[in-house]
């Protein structure tokens, strides 16, 4: 269940379960520095919410109600009863719904709305889920006391699917174990993670303050401005082998040359067929596109 915005706010006075992971470095989407600097109240307030994250927050009651069809159990979902703390952390949890019967904890996830699946999640009814999730789940088990978390899923190309994630205590001990330690060594003494940066996008929403300027690492200056030129000469460079190719296929849609593969010669292709996208907010449209494909 998406959090209350009242919820949101008292974040920076605990660890999330979305937020473990991150910590522990298993998450794409923040890093422990970005934890770092959002608990110490160090950034701005995002603008705008990101469309994939309206997207799952909408489809979070359709996938818990059809969790609850499937189990064929009454899942509690009332926003308030849903926040557990767990004991000895700072670690505070927001559970998508509660099972009523048993009091296990259901987290409901979803992917591949607005592009490809990049997690590895298994087959449906396994317990082959992502880290970043086998994480999340243990900290709403070790905020109720259970032994299974229930995770169903909505993911783009296949629909509802169910998922389940068995306690482990060699987990449960990791995650309380190096959750203290963030909050202790890091957030309350205000000391950011070593070894550890933020994402540009987090970065970008750092407060600005006034002051003298701040010395930098003239090593860390010249890299960046190293990798923009290399940035910069590969764009070219792929440009250039791209429109060698198309002056090549002169207007065919496909080419063919041949790879030597551990000694083996093999014939590969390069295709450039039109591509059509729907139109829903705008028109449809055409587009080529140039790939390399080992079979046609």
């Amino acid at each position: 269940m998406a959090i209350t915005e009242q919820q949101r706010a008292q974040r920076t006075k605990h660890l999330g379960s979305s937020d473990v992971p991150a910590i522990m470095g298993f998450s794409r989407w923040a890093s422990a520095y970005d934890i770092w600097l959002l608990k110490t109240g160090r950034v701005q307030a995002k603008e705008k919410t990101q469309d994939y994250v309206q997207a799952g927050n909408l489809l979070e009651e359709p996938v818990i109600k059809w969790c609850s069809e499937y189990l064929s159990e009454e899942i509690d979902t009332d926003a308030a009863a849903m926040e557990r703390s767990v004991d000895g952390t700072p670690i505070v949890v927001h559970t998508d719904g509660i099972l009523r019967r048993t009091g296990e904890p259901v987290e409901g996830k979803t992917e591949g709305l607005y592009g490809p699946i990049v997690e590895p999640w298994g087959e449906s009814g396994t317990d082959e889920v992502p880290e970043y999730t086998c994480i999340q789940a243990h900290c709403h088990l070790m905020a109720t006391d259970r032994e299974v978390c229930h995770v169903p899923t909505f993911l783009g190309g296949r629909g509802f699917g169910y998922y389940f994630v068995q306690r482990d205590n060699k987990l449960v001990d990791l995650i309380r174990s190096q959750a203290q330690q963030f909050w202790q060594e890091h957030v309350l003494r205000d000391v950011p993670p070593e070894e550890s940066v933020p994402t540009l996008a987090m970065a970008k929403r750092i407060r600005h303050i006034e002051g003298e300027p701040v010395e930098l690492e003239a090593e860390i200056v010249q890299q960046w401005l190293e990798a923009k030129e290399d940035a910069k000469a590969a764009k070219k460079l792929v440009e250039y082998y791209q429109a060698h190719i198309l002056a090549t296929l002169d207007g065919c849609e496909l080419g063919k040359y041949e790879v030597d593969e551990d000694g083996k010669m093999c014939e590969r292709y390069v295709s450039h067929f039109e591509q059509k996208r729907k139109g829903y907010t705008v028109g449809p449209t055409s587009f080529r596109v140039l790939r390399v494909k080992k079979k046609l």
